[in-house]
């Protein structure tokens, strides 16, 4: 099971997001205060993109993260529920539920909420399958 995340894909996403919104490279590059061919390497999956940046990707073109994470996050989502069933069954919260939530205490109430968004489009992808 491939278990990468599919930049490719999340490119191809934004560049459909600029493409809707009649945006160049350049603008998109002049926003994010970088060169316009790095952007265009993101676009084309060449390099990696934090979530901190899709996230302002996603305001800047009103989109949700989790339209543009949905099918290229949905193996680690795979990944973590045969973690979850893998844990011991006596308890009702298991580990990696835990970790996920020591983690969210010290995330600002937007970080929660784009986690929670993206959550819920993981959970869409695997309905689908």
């Amino acid at each position: 099971m491939k278990t990468e995340i599919n930049y490719k894909r999340i490119g191809a996403h934004l560049k459909n997001a600029r493409k809707n919104r009649n945006e160049t490279q350049r603008k998109v590059a002049d926003y994010l205060s970088i060169q316009e061919t790095s952007y265009s390497n993101l676009e084309c999956g060449h390099e990696n993109i934090s979530l901190r940046r899709v996230i302002e990707l996603c305001e800047h073109f009103d989109i949700l993260p989790g339209d543009v994470l949905n099918d290229c996050t949905a193996c680690l989502f795979e990944r973590s529920r045969k973690r979850e069933e893998a844990c011991d069954q006596e308890t009702q919260e298991t580990p990696v539920l835990s970790q996920l939530m020591e983690k969210c205490y010290s995330l600002s109430d937007r970080d929660v909420y784009t986690l929670l968004l993206m959550a819920e489009a993981m959970q869409k992808g695997a309905e689908k399958e």
